[in-house]
């Protein structure tokens, strides 16, 4: 009975484990026009005490409708277990800057 507990235990701790960087690049994928296409450089992880949620900033590429690359842009995603709600250059604009200080240093 003690193993069954054990096992039942580890499993639970595995499938709550989550990449914070993997949940944000599904979430930024969920919003480019090719979600195959995103790409993700630089992504940190920032947790504060007392929090639950984990915030990821850095920097993702995706294709446009004609197949090119936008170009690097900034993201700032809050990810709380496997849900992540994302921020980026073009959603809030020049906000992303205050945004960036408050989260990602």
């Amino acid at each position: 009975m003690l193993r069954v507990i054990v096992v039942f235990l580890s499993m639970t701790l595995l499938v709550s484990c989550s990449d914070p960087v993997t949940d944000a690049k599904s979430a930024i994928s969920k919003l480019a026009l090719d979600g195959d296409s995103v790409q993700v450089r630089d992504a940190n992880i920032f947790k504060k005490n007392g929090v639950a949620t984990v915030t990821v900033c850095g920097e993702f590429n995706a294709s446009n409708v004609y197949g090119g690359k936008v170009g690097w842009k900034r993201f700032i995603a809050s990810c709380l277990n496997k849900n992540c709600s994302v921020d980026t250059e073009e959603s809030i604009g020049n906000a992303i800057e205050v945004q960036w200080k408050l989260h990602c240093r």
